[in-house]
C-alpha cells in the first residue's frame, strides 16, 4: 500500500520533546488506553495521499480537527498506520496539535500538507 516511495514512523522518544512523550495508561482489563499526544510520521510519493480530511477546530481556530478518514480500512497512509497502531489510531475528531513543527495557525499547518512530501504531526486522539 502507498508504493515504495510512502512511509509512516512513529517519532522516537528522542526526536520528541518531554511534554509530547506518549502517556499511557494501563485499564484494569489489560487493554492500553490511547496516549494523550503522540507524535507520527509520513513521507507520501509522488500524487499519494494521506488519506484522511481535516478542518479547522471550532473550538479554538487555531488547530486542524481530523473530519475524516479515507473509505474503507487501510486507504491510504493513515488507514495503514491505523491497521499497525490501534493504540495510536488516528481517527474522527483527533486534534492536529503540530504539522513540521508549526501550531497554532491552522492555514499555516494546512500548507505544509500541501508543500511538504513528509510531515511529522504531534496529536492528541479524538474523544
Amino acid at each position: 500500500m502507498g508504493g515504495s516511495n510512502s512511509s509512516l514512523v512513529c517519532c522516537k522518544e528522542t526526536e520528541c520533546s518531554a511534554e509530547r512523550k506518549e502517556v499511557t495508561h494501563q485499564l484494569p482489563n489489560g487493554l492500553v488506553k490511547q496516549p494523550a499526544q503522540f507524535a507520527v510520521q509520513f513521507s507520501r510519493g509522488e500524487g499519494s495521499g494521506l488519506g484522511f480530511a481535516l478542518r479547522p477546530s471550532l473550538k479554538s481556530g487555531s488547530e486542524l480537527v481530523v473530519s475524516g478518514v479515507g473509505p474503507g480500512v487501510g486507504t491510504g497512509l493513515v488507514g495503514e498506520w491505523n491497521m499497525q497502531n490501534p493504540n495510536r489510531h488516528v481517527g474522527d475528531g483527533a486534534v492536529v496539535l503540530e504539522v513540521n513543527g508549526i501550531s497554532k495557525d491552522h492555514n499555516t499547518m494546512l500548507g505544509q500538507f500541501r508543500t511538504s512530501k513528509t510531515v511529522q504531526l504531534v496529536l492528541k486522539p479524538g474523544e
